[in-house]
């Protein structure tokens, strides 16, 4: 990271903008106004390789040439308690263009 003078801000940064769901505008239909989102979470882990870092003078520095991107697990700093007894606590975040009742369906049938 020194050596392309980059800041662990930088990189948290870089992969922040690349791995997103942003408001890109509105759309009317009838008496609807719709939000309007603009996907670019990546469908596989690998892709974040591919996350430019530094662009512009000299080569383009890639999260590929400082790190590799592997699936991981946070330190645990919290648990979920139901009745008292800990408990399976998992996020999940839908993509916009996902029903919420077929996510909740799916994550029910896969929890098995």
């Amino acid at each position: 990271v020194r050596n392309y003078n980059l800041s662990p801000d930088d990189i948290v940064q870089s992969i922040v903008k690349a791995n997103s769901i942003t408001p890109a505008g509105n759309i009317r239909v009838g008496d609807e106004t719709l939000i309007t989102a603009q996907n670019a979470v990546v469908e596989n882990v690998k892709e974040l390789e591919t996350v430019p870092l530094k662009i512009g003078a000299g080569p383009t520095v890639f999260i590929r040439d400082i790190a590799s991107v592997d699936i991981g697990s946070d330190v645990t700093t919290s648990y979920a308690l139901i009745n008292g007894k800990r408990s399976v606590y998992i996020p999940v975040t839908k993509r916009s263009t996902a029903s919420t009742w077929d996510v909740v369906q799916n994550v029910k049938k896969a929890l098995p």
